[in-house]
């Protein structure tokens, strides 16, 4: 049966296919971030874990060697990037937490605009199951008036 009722359920039945799309496109993006975030933390700890190893190689290769302020310079220049280094990482990682808070932020709110979607089309069927019950009992009633009028005493043959 075709109506208004019906033309809405689509309408509403398209938007809830949008919206599950939307959910799905959004927990992937989570599932992204998670693996960004994760493989980051572990090139940090990584990095921290070597760090400072290569701190003592570096003061190690100096160690009981005569050396110019140039070289301590340099020496001390090396030791600050690599600590920024490790800040920077740190920043990443921050910058990543971030992100999938914002990510989880996304998906809860397309997962409520589907639930909304969802009931929106419940609500749609449930108006076009009372529509067509409706348009069925108007029909009964109109049969049901045509055999009366068809059947009434009294209506004979060219009366």
């Amino acid at each position: 049966m075709n109506g208004p009722p019906t033309v809405l359920l689509r309408v509403k039945g398209a938007r809830e296919q949008t919206a599950m799309r939307q959910l799905h496109e959004a927990r992937a993006a989570v599932a992204r971030a998670q693996q960004q975030l994760d493989a980051k933390r572990e090139e940090y700890q990584r990095y921290r874990a070597w760090r400072p190893q290569r701190e003592r190689e570096l003061y190690d290769e100096i160690q009981n060697q005569q050396v110019s302020l140039a070289d301590l310079d340099e020496l001390k220049a090396k030791i600050v990037q690599l600590r920024d280094r490790e800040q920077a990482l740190l920043d990443e990682v921050g910058a990543l937490e971030r992100a999938l808070d914002a990510a989880g932020q996304a998906q809860r709110e397309a997962h409520a605009a589907w639930l909304a979607a969802q009931r929106e089309v419940q609500k749609v069927e449930e108006l076009l199951a009372d529509w067509q019950a409706r348009a069925q009992r108007e029909g009964e009633r109109l049969a049901e008036l045509e055999l009366e009028e068809f059947t009434r005493p009294g209506r004979a043959a060219g009366h």
